[in-house]
């Protein structure tokens, strides 16, 4: 449980973490795309208004962060290239003085992608262009000015900030690990202490109530039928089986509960239980149908695992309705065996079903049926200790378990 406490810190806060850099790193490279078109757009508009010459600083003119930069050096670096068309959409005039890695082949070219787009604004390559109309002779301009430079460094700001953000969220996140360990200390610290305080209570517990029980016991004979000395005898033995369920419920989130672990057929293992529950359920008028597939191998604790079957058949006896049947079913799919139990159970919700694996929770409020509300919550802790998943599923008024498990790597028995 620790383990897992541990991983999801650390992935709950890399996960939080990598949200905040995306939206940084999203957010920083939209606006510096958005501030380039906008200063290519300044420059245009200002070439449009000046008529072809370049703007030149000015003391006057204080410029603004996102306007394009005019220093002395401007018209040296500044390069645009411009071509004129009549109302007919005929090519009047190229205008190439302003620069050298454009011909007029190029330019026609560079026309004619823009030019049937109905934009007036855009980017066109490396180029942001703009298409004014001329109040003169009623054609249009296209101007195109050299984006290069603020695109190469778009890039690479986009490709910077990427892995550099994503170099920092492995370091956060083995930060994260690295402190994980101390961030969780007061949690295990009190997980500890209650596994030893069930522990020590079951201890002390088991004494007087075997002291009890044995008691009961021997009131039995010397007044067989009493139903106060039955009830007794019933109530010490149910006390006595939900000690020893908190015992190895707490024992279950140690590191290595079940050291016993061995591969074995787990249709095989399984057989003989689900016979015994066919033959006790034919007596009470249910049918319950078995198909488990053989072959399907898996490393883990046998006795455990039956467990797990018995509480999941024992709780569709209790719980199905009557003389409805029960179906178990093993089978493989992929790497995974499958074990479901599956029963009709009218009474059973969508809430009730999504607390079943809570501890000492009873879909029952009147708590008047048996069993004592452990079963499930310990079939899910022996499932997960063998990196397992167990689930329940409602469809209609038929309540499904289903546990997952790895198979073992090799589908030969052992020898």
């Amino acid at each position: 449980m620790l383990k897992r406490l541990r991983r999801k810190f650390v992935l709950v806060g890399a996960v939080a973490f990598a949200i905040v850099l995306a939206v940084l790193v999203v957010g920083t490279n939209c606006a510096l795309y958005y501030f380039n078109a906008h200063s290519a757009d300044s420059m245009l508009d200002n070439i449009v208004r000046l008529r072809g010459d370049l703007p030149r600083p000015s003391s006057h003119n204080m410029q603004r962060p996102w306007d394009y930069p005019v220093t002395e050096e401007t018209p040296f670096e500044t390069r645009y290239f411009a071509v004129s068309v009549d109302s007919e959409g005929e090519v009047i005039s190229t205008s190439l003085e302003f620069i050298s890695a454009i011909d007029e082949i190029s330019a026609l070219e560079y026309l004619n992608q823009v030019a049937g787009s109905g934009k007036d604004r855009g980017y066109v390559g490396r180029y942001r262009f703009l298409a004014y109309r001329g109040s003169d002779s009623g054609g249009t301009i296209y101007i195109f000015l050299d984006c290069s430079r603020m695109q190469r460094t778009q890039e690479l700001v986009l490709l910077v900030s990427s892995v550099g953000s994503l170099v920092v969220l492995a370091v956060t996140a083995l930060v994260l690990f690295a402190l994980s360990r101390r961030a969780i200390s007061p949690v295990a610290k009190s997980v500890e202490r209650q596994k030893r305080f069930i522990t020590d209570a079951g201890h002390e517990i088991k004494t007087p109530l075997t002291a009890v029980i044995a008691a009961a016991d021997v009131l039995a004979i010397d007044m067989p039928g009493n139903e106060w000395v039955e009830s007794i005898r019933a109530s010490g033995s149910r006390m006595a089986k939900l000690t020893a369920d908190l015992i190895d419920l707490s024992r279950f989130d140690e590191a290595d509960p079940f050291p016993d672990r061995s591969v074995f057929d787990l249709g095989s293992e399984l057989t003989e239980l689900c016979d015994a529950f066919r033959l006790m359920s034919a007596s009470q008028g249910r049918e319950v149908t078995c198909e488990l597939a053989s072959g399907i191998y898996v490393n883990a604790s046998s006795e455990a695992l039956r467990r797990v079957a018995g509480i999941l058949l024992d709780n569709a006896m209790r719980y199905s309705d009557e003389g409805t049947p029960i179906a178990v079913v093993l089978s493989r799919q992929r790497s995974h065996a499958v074990f479901r139990v599956s029963n009709t159970c009218s009474s059973m919700t969508k809430e009730t079903l999504s607390r079943v694996f809570e501890r000492f929770y009873r879909g029952d409020a009147s708590r008047s049926s048996a069993g004592n509300g452990v079963g499930l919550s310990m079939a899910q802790a022996i499932v997960e200790a063998h990196g397992g998943h167990i689930s329940a599923s409602l469809s209609g008024s038929t309540v499904s378990f289903t546990l997952t498990l790895a198979t073992h790597a090799h589908h030969d028995a052992p020898q």
